[in-house]
């Protein structure tokens, strides 16, 4: 239910059939101009996970970016803090940075060491909300505060944490691609 943002007005129909519960929350507008969807959430007792279909005419940056955060859900990173591992879910990792050769993530509640680097990192999350934004950091979109001008042609980020990260020209297209034009 928290994939969907933003002023929403909504009617709620539930039906039940058999065994199966129907919900239909229909159409949801978006008061800003953006797109109308319908969700429609079954509950059937003989399922034994849930399971998530999109249907639509035309892929857009909205709907990808919704499919994005769905993506997340699916990956654990591990990550250890003074010879303890832990696994740690993506969507709870605000930036992954590399320092001296080490990969370091950062979540609300400390900094880890990942034994992977970089590049498999970003190849492993490529469908998810992590995005490159330096040579040395991937962000994870969905704890981006703001972004504002910086020297340079680049532009500096304010996570939902409070820290500040540089998003390096050569990746602003990138940013852009993920749907995010409108904070640029």
């Amino acid at each position: 239910m928290g994939v969907v943002t933003g002023h929403l007005k909504h009617h709620v129909r539930y039906l039940e059939v058999n065994d199966l519960k129907y919900i239909f929350y229909y159409p949801i507008v978006n008061m800003s101009g953006g797109m109308e969807v319908i969700i429609k959430l079954q509950q059937n007792k003989n399922k034994l996970e849930p399971e998530i279909t999109v249907s639509y005419a035309k892929m857009d940056h909205k709907l990808n970016r919704i499919i994005c955060e769905i993506r997340q859900y699916e990956h654990i990173v591990y990550g250890t803090i003074e010879d303890k591992s832990y696994e740690i879910p993506l969507e709870d990792i605000i930036y992954f940075d590399c320092t001296e050769g080490r990969t370091f993530f950062y979540t609300q509640n400390g900094t880890y060491e990942c034994k992977r680097n970089l590049i498999t990192l970003e190849k492993e999350l490529a469908h998810t909300t992590v995005l490159r934004i330096q040579k040395n950091c991937l962000l994870n979109m969905k704890y981006l505060r703001c972004v504002s001008p910086y020297p340079n042609h680049r532009l500096l980020a304010e996570m939902s944490n409070g820290e500040k990260l540089i998003i390096s020209r050569k990746y602003i297209p990138d940013l852009k691609n993920m749907g995010r034009e409108e904070m640029l």
